[in-house]
């Protein structure tokens, strides 16, 4: 069930939160938004309809819902509509005990909108949850900068080193889309054939 912030108030942080959370869950909300967040200019209804080849009134509910629970907003007061995502940082963690907080980036939001039409990492995410995801999603970032090797994921994460090979791949063009500073390794990705 989706979740929305009644229009009588703004969406404070435990808003987000929720929001954040039905995010993850909707590859296709997570695809807009990754959409309205690396678009330089402010896109309409039409512009995002054309660039992700969605139905009218998925574009239009999907915007309808970004805007009502503040992950995106209007900017513009006459038609068309434009509309810019909300910067997304949030850090969870379950207890005080654990060491570092998952990070709910625009980063992973991508990964997952990118799920709707990956079948790898749609299969990833089958077998090793979003949060794995998430862990993967780290590996990615340190394997793109050639801090780590896929043998090292595939060790640590108790994963086949085709399995962390065939995600590292998956997700590399997501790290240096956004965080291009990782791409000191170009050749990354060649110690496995995929």
């Amino acid at each position: 069930m989706a979740y929305s912030v009644p229009p009588q108030h703004e969406p404070n942080a435990v808003d987000r939160m929720i929001s954040v959370v039905d995010l993850l869950g909707t590859p296709t909300l997570a695809r807009i938004y990754t959409y309205l967040a690396r678009t330089a200019e402010d896109p309409t209804t039409e512009e995002v309809i054309d660039a992700l080849g969605i139905a009218q009134t998925t574009a239009y509910e999907s915007l309808n819902h970004l805007t009502d629970t503040g992950l995106a907003e209007q900017t513009t007061e006459t038609r068309p509509y434009r509309y810019r995502a909300i910067p997304v940082d949030l850090q969870v963690a379950i207890d005080s005990t654990e060491a570092t907080p998952y990070a709910i980036t625009p980063m992973l939001i991508d990964a997952i909108g990118r799920s709707a039409d990956n079948e790898n990492i749609a299969l990833y995410i089958d077998r090793n949850g979003i949060g794995g995801l998430a862990d993967a999603l780290i590996y990615a970032i340190d394997h793109t900068a050639g801090r780590v090797t896929t043998q090292i994921m595939a060790r640590e994460l108790d994963h086949s080193v085709l399995e962390a090979g065939t995600i590292l791949t998956e997700l590399r063009d997501i790290v240096r889309t956004w965080q291009p500073e990782h791409v000191e390794n170009d050749d990354a990705g060649s110690e496995h054939p995929l």
